[in-house]
């Protein structure tokens, strides 16, 4: 067990060594690849992975910064709007909402995060309602599915 720990921080070590040596003849590559590590880095891509793995607060953040750079991303006001429900600030995940709700109207997505929100708050028939309203517009999709089956169980 501690050997493979060793053996994993060595690859680790080497492969960041090695990255940091490689050079490119075009600045472009360069450039393109330096825009490739920021992007993984913060905005929506780091936003959506910080929230899969549980650190919203990373996630908050990462959803903010896209919005500064672009306050009409419906996208980004989506999942900082659905960072805010797992916080537990549901005033500041309502604003996000109604953000997306101006930018890009009553979506399926929005309909099913509102959903959701409702149900984090014990709010089960305003809860059912939204997911009703997703449904309609994604009706084969997984995720409302699921929502609306936890629902039930509750």
């Amino acid at each position: 067990m501690y050997q493979n720990s060793i053996i994993k921080a060595v690859s680790v070590i080497a492969f960041v060594a090695l990255a940091g040596c490689q050079s490119s003849s075009s600045d472009t590559n360069a450039n393109l690849s330096n825009d490739f590590t920021k992007e993984l880095e913060e905005g929506i891509p780091a936003g959506k992975f910080h929230f899969k793995a549980g650190n919203y607060g990373l996630s908050e953040r990462n959803y903010r910064t896209a919005i500064e750079t672009d306050p009409n991303n419906a996208e980004a006001w989506l999942g900082l709007g659905a960072t805010y429900d797992q916080l537990g600030r549901y005033d500041l995940a309502d604003r996000s909402y109604k953000q997306v709700l101006k930018i890009a109207g009553p979506v399926p997505q929005l309909m099913n995060n509102l959903g959701y929100s409702y149900l984090l708050r014990g709010k089960k028939r305003k809860a059912k309602t939204y997911f009703a309203k997703a449904q309609k517009g994604l009706p084969d999709n997984p995720t409302i599915d699921g929502n609306r089956e936890l629902l039930a169980k509750l």
